[in-house]
């Protein structure tokens, strides 16, 4: 049990350092420094890795608990948490901290979206799609000698 409280606790924090660098990519995505996000990313993805092998730990550690204590495989771990107030105490402001992450990360993609609009946007203004002069029933059509008349 004080194997998974300190695993919990580890995950906690990790899921706190990611949403601190979440804040900081949102933060830059607003200024618009586009390598410090990078570098965020980069950030991002070795927390993301520890967490998924503190989350793997996690998990072997209760299945080992499972086969030790003699319980049924059909055991959650939400189930086995409810047997111990601390266990449960953790567990809820580990999934407080996962919703959090989900609302940050819901800003971050709709301040993302409205960048990637207003490039769009920009780009339309600077490069502007060619029309042509004449639509298709318009066209040059030559006359005697030299001289031209549109013809439509």
């Amino acid at each position: 049990m004080v194997e998974l409280l300190s695993i919990l606790e580890k995950e906690e924090s990790v899921l706190l350092q990611i949403e601190n660098e979440l804040a900081q990519c949102e933060h830059f995505l607003m200024k618009k420094d586009v390598s410090l996000v990078e570098d965020g990313l980069v950030r991002l993805e070795d927390l993301l890795e520890e967490f998924s092998r503190l989350e793997q730990t996690r998990r072997d550690l209760f299945e080992q608990l499972k086969r030790q204590l003699g319980l049924s495989e059909s055991v959650s771990f939400f189930d086995f948490c409810k047997q111990d107030s601390t266990l449960m105490e953790k567990l809820f402001r580990l999934v407080d901290r996962l919703k959090d992450l989900s609302h940050r990360i819901e800003r971050i993609r709709s301040l993302s979206e409205f960048h990637q609009a207003y490039f769009d946007f920009l780009k339309k203004l600077f490069n502007p799609p060619s029309f042509s002069i004449y639509d298709s029933k318009a066209r040059l059509g030559s006359q005697e000698g030299k001289s031209f008349k549109a013809e439509g």
